[in-house]
């Protein structure tokens, strides 16, 4: 991520810890819990929004721009293989 959006030295250490705060949500909140995917899924997409909330306070427009949409192209990623 860091290459890609051409962070900052200030930035870095902000991406990162927001990164690493909303994997543990994930892990913890959706991972980890006995939950149907659609359950999953939404609840995922919901911590999802918040950390693209924190994000787009740190990155430029046109670096936010870019993380959405290299989120776009996980999300696609990930549905051809679950299709599969």
């Amino acid at each position: 991520m860091n290459i890609r959006l051409h962070l900052t030295e200030i930035q870095k250490p902000r991406v990162q810890a927001i990164n690493l705060k909303y994997a543990k949500l994930v892990q913890k909140e959706v991972i980890e819990p006995e939950l149907s995917e659609v359950s999953k899924y939404f609840k995922f997409m919901k911590i999802d929004s918040r950390k693209s909330e924190e994000l787009k306070k740190i990155l430029m427009p046109e670096q936010f721009k870019q993380y959405e949409k290299m989120k776009e192209e996980a999300i696609k990623k990930i549905m051809s293989e679950k299709l599969r």
